[in-house]
């Protein structure tokens, strides 16, 4: 009788334990590390923010990018755009600059800590104007002044070493960390942090007397020309679903 009993109270004492591990792992996902992430993404200093540039733009240069064949006129032309639209939009203090890169054919642009925005050749290719490349960019210094890289970055080291722990796996934290400065500046944000961009690029181009169905063109031109394999390294493969991101710029603009 005994026996049972004690069996019973291990069995109560283990689910009460699994239970509170699951509450631990789901406060720390979901509530802990991003507020921890939010606030520690506006104290790193500019040197770090810096390198962080530098190094993910080398490294990027070493894994698969190549040099632009954007005509420098072109280039020349959406610099200027892009200082415009960075003065008339950026608060942050960020150094800001473009730079443009080929890269297998690949239709994408993203931004990095610092304020470097790297836009892609063949997504230069499928815009059909300045308009659209804009909506691109704004969408990018949205991020930029959003802090979304740097939190992505102490997001998920944090989260990496925090679930190392609350596991046990507590060895591997060296490797943990080092990957989290590694790859989490892969570029891939959160949904929300998609819609804040897009609402962002949507609001600036109301603002300046642009079409903000721009951004919803790129976004269309980007699906169609992206095949099921590029899909995962394009400027969508993070995002939310194409109709909801249409549907809320629709929504943005009735509203203003």
């Amino acid at each position: 009788m005994n026996s049972n009993q004690d069996a019973k109270n291990w069995l109560y004492i283990s689910l009460s334990i699994v239970v509170v591990i699951a509450v631990l792992a789901y406060q720390t996902v979901f509530v802990i590390v991003p507020y921890v992430s939010t606030e520690l993404a506006k104290k790193v200093p500019p040197s770090i923010v810096e390198f962080l540039d530098e190094m993910t733009l080398e490294g990027l240069d070493e894994e698969g990018f190549s040099p632009s064949d954007i005509p420098k006129e072109t280039q020349d032309r959406l610099r200027h755009l892009f200082s415009s639209l960075v003065a008339e939009n950026a608060q942050s203090g960020r150094a800001y600059q473009l730079v443009f890169r080929a890269w297998d054919g690949i239709a994408n642009a993203m931004a990095l800590p610092n304020g470097t925005i790297v836009l892609t050749d063949r997504l230069i290719e499928l815009a059909a104007n300045d308009e659209q490349i804009a909506a691109v960019l704004l969408h990018e210094i949205a991020h930029v002044e959003e802090n979304h890289g740097l939190e992505g970055l102490i997001k998920s080291s944090l989260l990496s070493v925090s679930l190392s722990v609350l596991f046990g796996d507590v060895g591997a934290m060296g490797e943990i960390l080092v990957q989290g400065a590694v790859f989490g500046t892969d570029l891939k944000y959160s949904r929300d942090a998609e819609l804040e961009a897009d609402a962002f690029a949507v609001n600036a181009l109301l603002q300046g007397a642009k079409d903000p169905m721009s951004l919803e063109e790129i976004l269309s031109s980007i699906s169609g020309d992206a095949d099921n394999d590029q899909m995962s390294i394009t400027w969508l493969s993070s995002h939310p679903d194409l109709p909801q991101r249409i549907e809320q710029i629709r929504q943005i603009k009735l509203a203003m």
